[in-house]
């Protein structure tokens, strides 16, 4: 399995690409049915920080770096 924030595809290909979001949406399907309760609370825990710490920033990178991309340069804006 290939796994990074940004999503990048492997260069190699044993690998096969997994996004951290499918990982969050698995462990809330693990969480709903693990037992013991603490088996269920850390994958619970596990997903919501997923979300929070890893998918949100790289998200909020792509945005950025999509933004740079798209905004117009100083010299075109003043023509």
């Amino acid at each position: 399995m290939f796994l990074t924030p940004e999503n990048r595809q492997p260069r190699n290909a044993s690998f096969r690409h997994i996004s951290y979001t499918a990982v969050a949406r698995v462990l809330d399907k693990f969480s709903a049915l693990a037992e013991p309760e603490e088996v269920r609370l850390f994958a619970k825990h596990y997903a919501s920080a997923l979300r929070k710490y890893v998918i949100a920033a790289s998200t909020e990178q792509e945005e950025s770096n999509n933004e740079k991309q798209i905004r117009p340069t100083r010299s075109l804006v003043n023509r």
